[in-house]
């Protein structure tokens, strides 16, 4: 596969010992058509996704805000109000999230995970241009935004793409990357280091207007960043899960 950045990674399959939850830095994993349970009065929507190591179940008790399971196995959040809220807010400093979305529309600003409490940490996804997809990282009031050029893993509508973003405390610059697949497609530089990352929310930011429009396949928190080679492990091993070439 092409790279990006003319960067080399590991790209083959993941060996067959690996899993995910063999990294101790693996605090959340919300695995592909697995430990989903339907709503027992309208088995097409979605009330929970467990969370296959932690604990920390993502629910939507409300019907109306329920996303919709698909024939393959995805949660499908195509809904101005489909949203999952976990227990118990996650705290990250640095940090490694892997999520397979897959995209209904042109992505246009979409909100893919953010805090239901505060209007402030958000990881966003949409449309810079006709040529770019920005991806958007807000901090406590300060904001990141790096693009992807259109090639063949731009993230048009209708196909599975892993995205891999992480954020790492220990620099000064770049300090926030984002890969598409295996390949490394956007850097920036996030400022205020010590402040802490809270999320609980996947689908839509209550105080945003522009909800996720799409399915989620898989998510993943990891609460640092991963080497190069676990990088490539986990991509590798969610890639081939999701069946994502």
């Amino acid at each position: 596969m092409k790279l990006g950045l003319g960067l080399s990674v590991f790209s083959g399959p993941a060996p067959s010992e690996f899993t995910i939850d063999s990294l101790s830095s693996a605090i959340h994993w919300y695995k592909f058509n697995e430990g989903i349970t339907p709503n027992s009065g309208n088995s097409a929507k979605v009330e929970q996704w467990d969370d296959q190591i932690g604990g920390n179940h993502l629910k939507q008790a409300v019907e109306g805000r329920q996303p919709s399971t698909t024939a393959g196995g995805e949660l499908d959040f195509t809904s101005t109000v489909a949203a999952l809220i976990s227990d118990n807010q996650v705290e990250l400093t640095s940090f490694t999230i892997c999520m397979v979305l897959e995209f209904q529309n042109t992505p246009n600003t979409d909100t893919i995970i953010g805090n239901r409490n505060q209007n402030l940490q958000l990881i966003r996804i949409g449309q810079s241009n006709a040529s770019t997809v920005r991806i958007q990282i807000t901090d406590s009031g300060s904001t990141v935004s790096t693009n992807i050029s259109a090639d063949e893993d731009y993230p048009s509508a209708g196909t599975k793409y892993l995205f891999t973003i992480t954020r790492d405390t220990t620099l000064a610059s770049n300090n926030i990357k984002t890969y598409v697949n295996d390949s490394l497609k956007s850097q920036g530089t996030l400022g205020g280091n010590t402040l802490v990352f809270d999320i609980n929310e996947i689908g839509v930011h209550d105080l945003q207007a522009n909800s996720f429009d799409g399915d989620i396949s898989e998510y993943i928190i990891f609460n640092e960043v991963l080497s190069d080679d676990d990088r490539a492990l986990v991509q590798a091993d969610v890639m081939k899960r999701n069946s994502i070439s």
